[in-house]
């Protein structure tokens, strides 16, 4: 994966060495391990999506519509709580209540 070996790549290039720790070693193994089971996890995951949307089109809609209320009711619900949050002097109103308790 380009994410753990390109960096060490670079370092050698950049410091002529071809030398590397057992640690280094052992964590660029687990990384590489790590983020190829995250993406074939996401890839299976988008396939069966699509495999469900496409060949069992009338259930994956039911199955939907069951879910439909909550996609439609909750995130319109916490749209003000998450913008209330990015205000800087509701955070300082917060930060001095927290002082006082």
């Amino acid at each position: 994966m380009i994410s753990t070996t390109v960096p060490k790549a670079m370092h050698n290039s950049l410091w002529d060495t071809r030398d590397i720790s057992f640690s280094g070693c052992a964590a660029q193994v687990f990384f590489f391990a790590f983020f190829m089971s995250a993406e074939l996890s996401l890839l299976t995951v988008m396939c069966y999506d699509c495999y469900m949307s496409i060949c069992k089109s009338l259930y994956y809609g039911t199955l939907l519509g069951s879910r439909s209320v909550l996609y439609s009711v909750v995130p319109p619900v916490l749209n003000p709580l998450i913008y209330s949050l990015r205000n800087q002097e509701l955070k300082d109103a917060l930060g001095k209540l927290g002082q006082c308790l």
